[in-house]
């Protein structure tokens, strides 16, 4: 089960003494709740928040569009065109210019995907690819974390068990903002109590005893090995 942003908005009002027939404090408790949810959302790679999506090639075009929902993560070694076999490599940007040189999105090229990489919000995909190579790649597929709902009306994908984390995390967010010293109570609650135990939860229910749940792949991307594109 789930919790509606609104209910959870307002017992935040209540924990923060808020008057919530007042529309400015209401305002506050939402945004609060907000800035707390986002701080969750950074801090591990919830099976709540991951989410699957893809992009629809066009010939000649190498910049897309992530998902409407995409928060700030992808899973880099997700993206791929049809079944096994099939993955597109992720490089830095950086490593693309120095191996196909820094003129690849230009000119008459190869017009097959070697690779892609996130520029900015945005998907690259190295090279641009050709009218042949999208009649027989029409799609690329891809995991990533999405953003959890911010707005009045809309129900959390994060599990109802861990209300009470996010109360933490959005009062130690807004009381920082008012310079309230009591935001360390809640901050060190959240982190010490909160993570503990979400990072000790399996949303699965044929999971072993004691699985762990992994880090952010994301984690990695500076120990990366360089990919070759040829």
């Amino acid at each position: 089960m789930s919790i509606d942003f609104d209910d959870l908005s307002d017992e935040l009002g209540r924990y923060a003494h808020k008057n919530l027939a007042r529309d400015t404090q209401e305002a506050d408790c939402d945004a609060w709740l907000l800035a707390g949810l986002r701080r969750i959302s950074l801090e591990g790679a919830w099976e709540w928040l991951h989410a699957a999506s893809t992009i629809t090639l066009v010939a000649t075009t190498y910049e897309y569009a992530f998902a409407d929902d995409w928060g700030w993560h992808v899973d880099i070694d997700s993206m791929r065109w049809g079944g096994r076999g099939s993955q597109i490599p992720y490089a830095a940007i950086g490593d693309i210019d120095d191996q196909l040189g820094p003129d690849w999105r230009d000119g008459d090229r190869d017009g097959s995907v070697k690779g892609w990489t996130q520029f900015g919000n945005k998907i690259w995909t190295a090279y641009p690819p050709d009218a042949a190579y999208v009649a027989d790649h029409p799609t690329f597929y891809y995991y990533y974390w999405r953003r959890d709902h911010d707005e009045r009306g809309e129900t959390l994908y994060l599990p109802d068990e861990f209300a009470p984390v996010a109360l933490w995390a959005s009062l130690a967010e807004g009381l920082f903002q008012e310079d309230n010293p009591a935001y360390l109570r809640y901050e060190e609650k959240f982190l010490r109590e909160g993570m503990k135990r979400m990072r000790g939860f399996n949303m699965l229910s044929g999971a072993k005893r004691g699985q762990r749940i992994h880090g952010p792949t994301w984690a990695n991307n500076g120990r990366r090995r360089r990919e070759t594109y040829t």
